[in-house]
């Protein structure tokens, strides 16, 4: 059986884009702040709060309503440059989820290396 090639990589060293199926799409800071908090915990709900506070980023303050927005504009710009949306969905008065199996995402860190996001820290 052969691994299938990851479909999201992240890079903040690539003028802040992420790669989605087969497209480089840029992304504003504030997306890819939201995108790489929700690639670090795939497949698990991230409460608004968290997300609010990577939008924020400790400079404003925004209606709550705004998380919606970004989410939406995220998916919003992935499917119109890619033709997918990314598969972020919302968890009424929780959060919201990026599904997608874990191998499918490549984070590269700030370092110079480029791993597959994996949860385990063993």
């Amino acid at each position: 059986m052969s691994q299938k090639p990851p479909i999201l990589i992240l890079n903040p060293r690539k003028r802040l884009q992420l790669f989605w199926m087969t497209t480089w799409i840029p992304l504003t800071p504030t997306q890819y702040r939201v995108l790489r908090l929700l690639c670090q915990q795939t497949n698990q709900v991230i409460p608004t709060d968290a997300i609010y506070d990577v939008i924020v980023d400790g400079k404003a303050i925004i209606e709550p309503a705004q998380v919606h927005w970004h989410i939406s504009q995220l998916k919003a710009t992935s499917f119109a440059l890619s033709g997918f949306p990314l598969p972020i969905e919302n968890v009424p008065q929780r959060g919201y989820i990026l599904n997608l199996p874990e191998m499918s995402i490549i984070l590269v860190p700030e370092g110079n290396q480029c791993e597959h996001q994996t949860t385990s820290t063993g």
